[in-house]
């Protein structure tokens, strides 16, 4: 529909096309900004869930590596007096370094975790510290968590 408005032909259905257009774009921009932010929050969440079952995994490790060297042999010794303590060996550089890696097969599911058990001296006394690194399979995320005690008293703890 024309109108003539003082010498002015002006087309309002063609007006309305504009502002519909206009619209679609906006609403086509702000779609775009909403998709773009829930992939963020998404990949975010993921990393997130990556990094905590990692940090379980670690967990995990170190204190079955604790129990481990508190667990007592037939003649009710453990690898805490037996290897790690002053009286086994006076010097903590003499003491050797324990490694192992635990993975499936020893009930660790979605990673592999290393563990490293060597003696320290802190402020002249004997501490055993347990470093434990997981990795998980599905993702470059590795989480590292420390325990350290007291050779002669592994009830004294420090984690980090």
């Amino acid at each position: 529909m024309r109108k003539k408005t003082n010498g002015i032909i002006s087309n309002e259905r063609g007006a309305a096309l504009i502002f519909v257009i206009l619209a679609l774009v906006i609403v086509s921009i702000l779609a775009m900004a909403i998709a773009s932010l829930v992939r963020s929050n998404l990949a975010q969440t993921v990393s997130e869930e990556d990094t905590l079952k990692a940090y379980y995994l670690a967990t995990s490790g170190q204190d079955l590596t604790y129990a481990a060297l508190l667990q007592e042999d037939a003649y009710g010794d453990n690898l805490v007096e037996t290897t790690f303590s002053e009286a086994a060996h006076a010097n903590a550089a003499d003491v050797p370094v324990l490694t192992d890696t635990l993975n499936a097969s020893d009930g660790f599911e979605g990673g592999s975790v290393t563990v490293t058990v060597r003696a320290v001296e802190i402020d002249s006394e004997r501490w055993v510290e347990v470093t434990s690194t997981a990795a998980l399979d599905d993702s470059t995320v590795t989480k590292t968590v420390v325990l350290q005690f007291l050779a002669e008293n592994p009830l004294i703890q420090m984690m980090s």
